[in-house]
């Protein structure tokens, strides 16, 4: 079985937040860009080629042929061993998602029918991770990394920015009236259309994260 090579270590002698954190920083951006060796897809940029999301108001967001970057470059603001298996972890990300929408639905008071093109933009997103987790020894006699739970949440600290055309199919002053309230109402617009998309983008490191744990024995993650 191939692993990751020897500079993708976490290496602390100490479980102190500062080598935590210095140490994570320096294996982040690799394992988001990849390991293909282990199964372990590129996330920046990552491709969304179709997602469709169910929004209050019966709001239907479709985005296709879209992308989303930046979190190759999330710095870790902090990382605490609570416990002796529990880490308290949080990143600030810069994101910028761009493709094509389909919109139909209710955006507050905004009766949206839409298709164009879309750029949103997210500063300051912080992403927050308690990963509760165990060790296991798998048939080879190796030990491995399993979570056993995992929690996130995300908070929208810096302004979010959006670009995106024809909210009113055939309208260009009604459109621009939509999207100028969007920008102005930039916090309450995210939580209600940014969410989705952030779990998504979650989820999908989740995923690696387990595929990493589940194909990395213990000592070729962890060196002290």
């Amino acid at each position: 079985m191939n692993v990751p090579k020897q500079g993708f270590k976490v290496s602390c002698r100490d479980t102190s937040p500062e080598c935590l954190k210095r140490s994570l920083q320096e294996v982040y951006p690799e394992f988001i860009h990849g390991i293909p060796e282990l199964g372990i897809t590129s996330l920046d940029p990552f491709a969304v080629d179709s997602l469709v999301l169910k929004l209050p108001g019966e709001l239907t967001l479709e985005f296709k042929d879209a992308y989303a970057k930046g979190l190759q470059k999330c710095n870790v603001d902090y990382i605490r061993l609570i416990e002796e298996y529990n880490l308290d972890i949080q990143f600030n990300c810069n994101l910028l998602t761009k493709g094509k929408y389909r919109s139909t639905g209710r955006l507050f008071m905004f009766p949206i029918d839409g298709e164009g093109l879309s750029t949103i933009i997210s500063r300051n997103l912080k992403i927050r991770w308690n990963i509760q987790f165990s060790s296991i020894t798998k048939d080879e006699g190796q030990k491995y990394i399993q979570i056993k739970n995992l929690k996130t949440s995300h908070s929208f600290e810096g302004r979010v920015t959006y670009n995106m055309t024809n909210l009113f199919k055939g309208n260009a002053d009604m459109s621009k009236v939509a999207l100028d309230f969007m920008n102005e109402n930039w916090y309450m617009v995210a939580n209600e259309l940014g969410s989705p998309l952030i779990n998504y983008c979650i989820n999908l490191i989740i995923s690696n994260l387990n595929q990493l744990l589940n194909k990395v024995p213990l000592n070729n993650l962890i060196s002290t």
